[in-house]
């Protein structure tokens, strides 16, 4: 239905090579079935807004863990990235540089598996 563009719009705001963006929906195909302008691009937006991104740190978590897109912001990212934050005692840039090293935490559930 809206593949062509959600995949160009994909492509452009994380600056990827179509071999790229064909490898990472290889990697998580259900991405095809999102909306760019619904769950993709807030997601993103959220994720460089809330750990101060610059586009390339958020394309290399994207390309690492594509599975993060498929995440709902108020139930899922936000309090996992809020129980990093605060169970661990960590600062806001400190989350980010864990973020960045090992994005796959964000796809935990706080409570059940860190």
């Amino acid at each position: 239905r809206n593949l062509l563009p959600t995949c160009a719009s994909l492509q452009k705001h994380l600056r990827l090579t179509p071999l790229e963006l064909q490898r990472m929906l290889k990697k998580h195909p259900v991405l095809m079935g999102l909306s760019y302008p619904h769950n993709l691009r807030p997601t993103l937006l959220y994720l460089q807004q809330r750990l101060t991104l610059t586009t390339t740190e958020l394309r290399r978590i994207i390309l690492r863990q594509p599975s993060i897109l498929d995440l709902n912001i108020e139930t899922n990212l936000s309090p996992t990235l809020t129980a990093i934050t605060h169970e661990l005692n960590l600062s806001a840039n400190e989350t980010r540089r864990v973020v960045i090293r090992n994005p796959s935490i964000l796809t935990l559930s706080f409570t059940c598996n860190i």
